[in-house]
């Protein structure tokens, strides 16, 4: 199993990537792939040299954020969000659309290799159906979370989905969120497939998903990829998806198991 302690300190792996693969300012990349044998999705975002993004933990369902500064096409100097001290090195190169290296910790032991591959293939890729359901309680505070996706596929376009959250207190009390494919558009999109709402390219309250994948999981993202407050998928201003008190949560989806995963 790949050691905890490398899981904390890959963002730097990632990070580093988007450096060495992006000489322009403003670019977006999702990026699948292998840290060591962990399975990994990630978002980064450059805005000149300043990069940040987060990176999920396929196998787990754990997100961890990291930013950082671009010097030059090949070097890099990145750590862990929120003024985390680095505390590794990755050295990599990028060939083809496939990121490949090795990542070595601060007392210099055996490198980590990894593969990541930029995600931006046919959408006809991620065809096939898709019904699963997760459930996970807090033992802390006595929350029930349950979670699950109906998603379906084909000739390249979306033809079936609805999401559905729900949280069960202790007391009793419900909140939940749903959305159906019936309040979602197709729309253009370099990366998988996107769905939106009709008013989403205006102001207000909207909701955009986005289907992501490889040949082994599918992510699920909710709500825009930079976290715009006003793109979480609660409501429009026409319809409500979320009850006062819900939120959503990505979705992995093991292409092979057809089992999933919610992101906490």
């Amino acid at each position: 199993m790949f050691p905890r302690r490398a899981i904390l300190v890959t963002p730097l792996l990632v990070a580093a990537l988007v450096v060495c693969a992006t000489a322009v300012a403003d670019e977006s990349h999702y990026l699948f792939g292998e840290i060591g044998k962990l399975p990994v999705f990630a978002f980064a975002q450059r805005n000149g040299s300043e990069i940040s993004g987060w990176w999920v933990d396929l196998r787990h369902g754990t997100t961890k954020l990291f930013e950082g500064r671009a010097e030059g096409v090949d070097a890099f100097h990145f750590g862990d969000a929120n003024g985390a001290k680095a505390s590794g090195l990755f050295e990599g190169r990028i060939q083809r659309g496939q990121w490949t290296g090795e990542w070595r910790d601060a007392n210099s032991r055996s490198p980590l290799p990894f593969t990541l591959r930029e995600e931006g293939g046919a959408p006809a890729a991620l065809e096939g159906s898709y019904d699963c359901s997760t459930r996970r309680t807090d033992k802390q505070f006595g929350y029930a979370y349950t979670h699950s996706l109906s998603l379906r596929i084909a000739n390249g376009a979306v033809r079936a989905l609805v999401v559905a959250r729900n949280v069960t207190g202790p007391n009793g009390d419900d909140q939940s969120c749903s959305i159906a494919l019936t309040s979602l558009k197709p729309a253009e999109t370099d990366a998988g497939l996107l769905l939106k709402t009709e008013d989403a390219a205006g102001e207000g309250p909207r909701c955009t998903v986005r289907i992501l994948g490889d040949d082994k999981f599918l992510y699920v993202k909710m709500g825009g990829l930079e976290g715009a407050a006003d793109d979480d998928c609660r409501a429009t201003s026409d319809e409500m998806f979320c009850s006062p008190r819900a939120f959503w949560a990505d979705m992995i989806v093991n292409r092979a198991t057809k089992r999933c995963l919610s992101v906490e």
